[in-house]
């Protein structure tokens, strides 16, 4: 027998739905809004202007994102999926940073809170998104420097970049939207670190280029003390990353506790630091 459902169900399903979402971002903006109702009105405001540029504050400074960008934020800067660096950090007086994949600068601004005195390069290949890291450091931290390129296998490939769905997703691939630059993992640890010197710090998340930058010239993890990277299965080779990294850390460990399904693996006891 065939069933019917009523028009004013569908209806109130798909409110009750969207009142939950609403509901859900005011609660995941909340702690960067400054409370209830700076929240229920930032969240509005997002609703209404999907496109435009919107601002919260962390550490009592402004911070600039998208609607794109909510799940970053609340990520890095809510959820603290990095707090389990901040230890490591702030026992170097002037950390040697790398960050490939900043996005709009979430790492960066919570490294900020952790240790103003970070040494830190910052690459970000969407355009659109780089600008946005480039206001939120000026703000947060001054000296980092952001790059708008692409991390790869060398310095002078043109790569093509999907800009389709949520921010945080926008990766290489063939068929991308928009053409950035590469730039290869040797060259970034020297800008760093000096030509012969070593990188306190490297976090990588770069939704599958990841094998492309580790794997082009391995022999440059021996320079890099402690490794932080998102394994994106399905886009690279997990397998081989994972391989490479253990041939040059003696200890890597997988975090838990996070929302997302993605591995993200820490990489310490660098095997030449040792020798």
């Amino acid at each position: 027998m065939a069933q019917f459902t009523s028009t004013g169900d569908n209806t109130g399903c798909r409110f009750l739905a969207r009142l939950k979402r609403f509901v859900a971002l005011v609660n995941t903006l909340m702690p960067l809004a400054g409370g209830a109702l700076k929240a229920v009105l930032l969240v509005f405001r997002i609703r209404m202007y999907p496109h435009r540029v919107h601002s919260a504050s962390y550490g009592g400074k402004l911070v600039l994102f998208r609607s794109t960008d909510e799940m970053a934020l609340h990520e890095v800067l809510i959820d603290r999926e990095y707090g389990f660096l901040g230890e490591r950090l702030q026992h170097i007086p002037t950390p040697k940073v790398l960050d490939i994949g900043a996005h709009v600068g979430t790492f960066a601004i919570w490294l900020a809170g952790v240790n103003p005195s970070a040494q830190l390069i910052c690459v970000e290949a969407d355009p659109a998104t780089f600008a946005l890291t480039e206001r939120n450091l000026c703000v947060h931290l001054p000296s980092a420097t952001v790059l708008n390129r692409a991390a790869g296998a060398d310095d002078s490939s043109i790569l093509r970049l999907s800009v389709d769905g949520p921010s945080m997703g926008h990766r290489v691939e063939a068929r991308g939207d928009v053409e950035v630059r590469s730039i290869s993992l040797g060259t970034l640890v020297d800008m760093v670190a000096g030509a012969a010197g070593r990188l306190d710090l490297l976090k990588v998340d770069i939704e599958g280029s990841e094998q492309a930058l580790l794997c082009a010239n391995p022999s440059i993890l021996r320079r890099i003390d402690a490794l932080v990277v998102e394994l994106h299965p399905g886009l690279c080779d997990t397998e081989a990353v994972r391989t490479l990294l253990a041939e040059h850390y003696r200890t890597i460990r997988e975090i838990g506790g996070r929302k997302s399904s993605k591995p993200l693996l820490l990489c310490q006891d660098n095997c030449a630091s040792t020798q």
